[in-house]
This record gives structure tokens, C-alpha cells and sequence, in this order.
């Protein structure tokens, strides 16, 4: 009987030993439960919040696309003529409707807005068609028309006078070649830039702009490809070594 009292008491403190394990182990079950939960609210939360950030960031992605498109648009009835020399007291105005007379297509005052010189003085540091290597640099001459058709036809005479020069127009100085663009954003610009960089290296044929817009081809008979921003650049044109 004593040694059966023993062996009962020896069982009865295991099982209290094991019901204490047992009681801390549920304790810290419950507490990764808890914690557990706890994350999964977390990342329930960042999952939301994923949601709202990129919907934001397609908002933001489409703002940004409507303002290029506006600033763009702002543009419309603008051409800009690059190649022609600056002379003192010049008259923006005067040497537009003259150009206007070389090209066969005359304006007169009514037809423009205004014409004017933009962006800051530049200096080159060689000019190709003098060797001077301390010429100025002349600045591009833009002319708004008053009506959108009228400068679509300008401009589509005006690329047809390739040998166009300032001596043509009877503005002295160094005889450089006039060239006739659609005016462009400095985004657009330096979209149009890269793109004629990139094109040369790659094999693609043409590059061009229209409306606003950059276009390039790879090769007569290939339908033209729109360039609207760097990632479509890239995507469509190889990098360049």
C-alpha cells in the first residue's frame, strides 16, 4: 500500500507537471494566434493600400498624359523655323511673310498671331557651314497663325523647300539652311531628339512628327509605330552601345 501511495503521488505530480507544460503551451498558442492575426490584419492593410497607390499612380500616369497632351495641343498653330541669321531691330513678323512669299504660300498680317525668337542665345562652337567656330548660333523663329489649316499647309509647303537659305530671304550673314518644324514641347522635343539618335543606330528607316506626336518606321512598307513616351521608345527601338 505504501509503495502504491508512492507511485500514485509520483503520477499525480507528473500530471500536474504536464498539465502546467500543457497550460503555457496553450498560453503561447493563443499568443501566436493573436500575433498571427494581428499580421494578417497588417497585410490586409498594405494590400489596401497597394490597391489605393497604384490606382493612384494610374490617376497620376493619366493627369500627366492629359497635360503633355494639353501643353501640346497649346502648340497646334505654331510653327517653328529653324536657320534663320538674328539681326539687329529685326521684325519677327516681317521676315515671316516673307518666307511666306519664297515659299509660295503668302500670308499677310491678319493670318498671324505673332512671330518671335525663343529660347536664350546660344553660341556655337562650330558652325559646319563656315568652319567659324565663334558664330552665333541663332535662336528658332516661331509664328503662330490665327487658323490651324492654314499652318498645316504653311508647313506643308514650307517642307517642300529644302534648299530654302537666308540668302533666299535677303537676311545676310551666314548662309544656313532653313528648316520648317511643327513647334513642340521641350518634352516632346527631347523625345523626338532621342528618338532620330536611337533610330539611326537601330536600323529603323524614318522618324518623323506629326500633330504633336513622334512616329517612327522601320522601312517602307512597315506601318509606323507612335512614340509617346521614353518607355515606348525603349520597348520598340534597341538600345544603343
Amino acid at each position: 500500500m505504501r509503495l502504491l501511495r508512492e507511485a500514485v503521488c509520483d503520477i499525480k505530480a507528473q500530471m500536474t507537471s504536464l498539465a502546467e507544460h500543457i497550460t503555457k503551451c496553450n498560453t503561447r498558442l493563443d499568443e501566436y494566434e493573436n500575433k498571427l492575426i494581428a499580421t494578417e490584419e497588417r497585410l490586409h492593410v498594405l494590400e489596401e493600400k497597394s490597391v489605393t497607390i497604384n490606382s493612384l499612380q494610374n490617376t497620376i500616369t493619366i493627369l500627366r498624359e492629359q497635360q503633355r497632351s494639353q501643353a501640346q495641343a497649346s502648340l497646334r498653330n505654331e510653327v517653328e523655323i529653324l536657320g534663320i541669321n538674328e539681326i539687329t531691330n529685326e521684325n519677327p513678323v516681317h521676315i515671316a511673310l516673307v518666307i511666306s512669299q519664297k515659299i509660295g504660300f503668302p500670308l499677310n498680317d491678319a493670318d498671324l498671331d505673332f512671330a518671335k525668337r525663343v529660347g536664350p542665345l546660344r553660341r556655337s562652337k562650330d558652325d559646319p557651314s563656315t568652319g567659324d567656330s565663334t558664330g552665333d548660333q541663332p535662336r528658332p523663329l516661331v509664328v503662330r497663325f490665327l487658323r490651324r489649316h492654314q499652318r498645316d499647309e504653311f508647313l506643308k509647303v514650307a517642307k517642300t523647300k529644302r534648299k530654302l537659305t537666308c540668302s533666299d530671304i535677303e537676311i545676310p550673314g551666314t548662309p544656313r539652311f532653313l528648316y520648317f518644324n511643327e513647334r513642340l514641347t521641350h518634352e516632346n522635343r527631347q523625345l523626338f531628339r532621342s528618338a532620330r539618335h536611337r533610330c539611326k543606330g537601330s536600323g529603323f528607316k524614318y522618324c518623323w512628327t506629326k500633330t504633336g506626336t513622334v512616329y517612327i518606321r522601320k522601312q517602307d512598307g512597315k506601318p509606323a509605330i507612335a512614340i509617346k513616351t521614353m518607355e515606348d521608345l525603349l520597348r520598340h527601338v534597341n538600345p544603343i552601345d
